[in-house]
C-alpha cells in the first residue's frame, strides 16, 4: 500500500528494507535483538523524513530526535536480557 501511494519506486523501497537490520532477515533468537536507537539511527531517520518533505509526501518537517525516548526501549532491552519475553512463535501481527 505504501509503495502505491508514496510515488517512490518499489525497487527503492525493497532496497531500503534490505538495509534494515530486522527486515532483511527473520530474527532467529529474540535475545539477539538490539532495540536501542543510536544517534546514527536518528540521523538516518531524519534524512528519510526530510526526503519525504522534499518530495511533497509530507507537508511539515518533523524533528525525529524530539520523538525518541529511550526509557521504554532500555527497559525492554533489560527484560530481554533477563529472559523475560514471549517465544517469537507467540508474537502475531494483526492486520
Amino acid at each position: 500500500m505504501f509503495g502505491e501511494t508514496s510515488r517512490i519506486p518499489v525497487d527503492l523501497l525493497i532496497a531500503s528494507a534490505m538495509q534494515d537490520r530486522y527486515l532483511k532477515a527473520p530474527v532467529k533468537d529474540i535475545a539477539s535483538i538490539d532495540l536501542l536507537i543510536s544517534d546514527q539511527d536518528v540521523r538516518d531517520t531524519q534524512t528519510g523524513m526530510d526526503f519525504q518533505v522534499a518530495r511533497k509526501l509530507r507537508t511539515n518537517r518533523i524533528d525525529v530526535a524530539s520523538f525518541v525516548d529511550m526509557q521504554y526501549l532500555r527497559e525492554a532491552q533489560k527484560e530481554i536480557g533477563e529472559g523475560k519475553y514471549p517465544a517469537l512463535s507467540q508474537i502475531r501481527v494483526e492486520r
